[in-house]
Parts: structure tokens; C-alpha cells; sequence
């Protein structure tokens, strides 16, 4: 399921840095990027745009951690709207293990710099 692995996404970055899994991080990729390839979603919308950024970040095997990381937690609010009744305690897992995943790797981003 497309949200899972959303899930586990944001939590192992939230935990360590992506070069630490890479192998794991590559494989969550191929699963996710043809679930999200398959959502529709009007080409005039923020939504749209989160989405189309994130699946170009998945594809990029050179792709900035923290870049991943802001684009993970941007989509995560996409989510939180309208979300079903069965599926709101996994959206708001994904919501959070998505901010800290951010948190983490913008922490890295400023020593980087």
C-alpha cells in the first residue's frame, strides 16, 4: 500500500541518513513511484505539483536528502484532507514520521552548509 511506504520512507530518514539504506531506500522507490505515477490529480493544483516534484525527486538517484525530506512532509498534508475513517491513524503516522524525517535532515542540511 502507497501509504506504508510512504511510512516506512519517513521513518527510516527520520532515523538515519538515506546513503545508510540506500539498498532499502531503492527498493521502497520501485514500489512507490508507479502507485504515485497512477494518481490524477488536476494539473492546476498545489496537490499536483507536490506530487509531480515528489515522483522527480524518487527518480533522481542523486536527489538532496533534505529536498526529499520537505517534498515527503509537502505531500503528507495532501493526505490530511478528506481522509477516510479507517485510514486517519496511518495518515497522521505518515504526517509525523514525515515532519521528523525533515526535521532531521534539515539539522543535517545547516552542517552541510
Amino acid at each position: 500500500m502507497m501509504l506504508d511506504t510512504l511510512i516506512d520512507l519517513s521513518l527510516r530518514g527520520a532515523e538515519q541518513p538515506v546513503e545508510f539504506w540506500r539498498a532499502n531506500f531503492s527498493r521502497l522507490v520501485s514500489e512507490l513511484l508507479p502507485e504515485l505515477e497512477q494518481i490524477e490529480l488536476p494539473s492546476d493544483t498545489t496537490a499536483h505539483q507536490q506530487l509531480q516534484k515528489m515522483i522527480a525527486l524518487l527518480k533522481n538517484p542523486q536527489a538532496n536528502e533534505f529536498e526529499l525530506a520537505r517534498s515527503l512532509s509537502d505531500l503528507s498534508t495532501v493526505f490530511l484532507s478528506g481522509v477516510p475513517a479507517d485510514a486517519t491513524e496511518s495518515v497522521q503516522h505518515y504526517f509525523q514520521a514525515s515532519r521528523a524525517f525533515y526535521s532531521r535532515a534539515q539539522t543535517a542540511e545547516l552542517f552541510r552548509q
